[in-house]
């Protein structure tokens, strides 16, 4: 059985993704620091970072649909 050989991907579409992967990852870190403060606006401004990553995730489905 022949492997399909992959797709060649322009640089500047690796970088992008990349970047965002480095966001979510900041992201993340606030998230978690928020959630374990007593403070409650953090808390609520985890909730509003919880959204931007669910929009950079449905981003990220579509770039790897593009990539496929």
């Amino acid at each position: 059985m022949k492997r399909a050989k992959p797709k060649h991907f322009s640089y500047p579409i690796l970088k992008g993704v990349k970047t965002e992967l480095y966001r979510i990852g900041n992201n993340l870190n606030q998230i978690s620091k928020a959630l374990n403060s007593n403070n409650k606006t953090a808390r609520i401004l985890a909730s509003a970072r919880i959204k931007e990553l669910q929009e950079l995730r449905e981003q990220l489905i579509k770039i790897n649909e593009q990539i496929k």
